[in-house]
């Protein structure tokens, strides 16, 4: 999700908060101060994120629904997620932290992917006197409260996945544009191949497609402005040693270019092209793998198709006037 969704979302809850309206989005969650008991903190993160699956959740700390926003500090966010998480089963929910400005004070946004549903958190009273030999646990978020999932629960998370085309990257790249005065812009594309029976179809919007780079596995992580397209394939040759991409197109009919979406009906290409801004020092001459992310959501669908791939560098080269262009590509699979 970009910042500036963020923060329009944030402000519109803030001004619902401000009139004394009741919150009428059940994917938010609002919350004073960063809060000490760590694992209900995660049994609510998980409980929201379960019932929510497919969907981001937000939580805001720093606004107090009674009171209104009361202001929060960044840097606890440090010590206070890394023991959160550690109360997840492995695998928990991706925060995307911002801090926005209301006016009279800083809030911090997170909102968490949901993608990996179900999320699992440790049962804090497995261990103790009379607490039960269950030790971990799937929760549910209904109403205002936090309770364990029922079977109907988890099925609405595990049967969506089903109906979910399955996809492979089958090759990708990244072209950097340095320009003397400006900031690094980076475009990047992958092509994927669904796995859809023919006669089903499935639409993937743009406006439903997020995603993400960052250089490396510590770079600082950037949002992209994501497009689909059909992709025009090209024919396979195969030689004795490997096959290869061959020279004639021919338009994959299975899989239609729509109206800002793209509509799959069978097997088939089609291909994701990110667009942002990209920091990279001006002297650069060797830089790590790009990391890239993101989700393709069906339109009507409850759950969404993640992906994440690194591409090796390949080179840096002048590109006059006053600039360079750097290149990552990841070969065919």
């Amino acid at each position: 999700m970009r910042p500036i969704d963020i923060e329009l979302w944030i402000n519109r809850v803030a001004e619902r908060v401000a009139r004394g309206s009741p919150l009428e989005d059940s994917r938010v969650e609002l919350k004073r101060d960063w809060p000490q008991d760590h694992n209900k903190a995660a049994r609510q993160i998980a409980g929201l994120c379960n019932a929510m699956a497919g969907d981001d959740v937000l939580w805001i700390v720093g606004i107090d629904e009674k009171v209104g926003v009361v202001g929060a500090q960044h840097s606890d966010l440090a010590t206070w997620w890394p023991t959160v998480a550690s109360e997840f089963d492995g695998t928990y929910p991706r925060p995307q932290d911002l801090i926005v400005n209301l006016r009279t004070a800083d809030v911090i946004a997170l909102v968490f992917e949901t993608d990996r549903a179900p999320y699992v958190v440790r049962n804090a009273m497995h261990g103790k006197p009379n607490g039960g030999p269950v030790a971990w646990e799937v929760p549910w978020r209904e109403g205002a409260s936090t309770r364990t999932a029922r079977r109907a629960d988890l099925l609405r998370i595990l049967i969506p996945t089903q109906s979910l085309p399955t996809v492979e990257v089958v090759r990708a790249s990244a072209d950097l544009r340095m320009r003397t005065g400006g900031r690094p812009t980076v475009t990047i594309t992958v092509v994927f191949y669904t796995f859809l029976p023919v006669g089903e179809s499935v639409v993937l919007p743009d406006r439903q497609a997020s995603g993400w780079c960052q250089l490396g596995d510590h770079g600082e992580r950037v949002e992209l402005e994501v497009t689909l397209a059909a992709q025009q394939a090209t024919h396979w040759r195969t030689s004795p040693v490997r096959s290869t991409w061959g020279s004639q197109e021919e338009v994959v009919h299975t899989v239609l270019q729509g109206d800002a979406q793209v509509i799959l009906s069978g097997p088939g290409f089609f291909r994701a092209i990110g667009r942002g801004g990209l920091d990279v020092e001006p002297e650069a001459t060797e830089l790590p793998p790009i990391v890239v992310g993101g989700q393709l959501r069906p339109a009507g669908g409850d759950l969404a198709i993640p992906f994440e791939l690194s591409i090796p560098f390949q080179s840096l080269r002048p590109d006059p006037p006053g600039g360079h262009a750097g290149r990552w590509q990841l070969s065919d699979q």
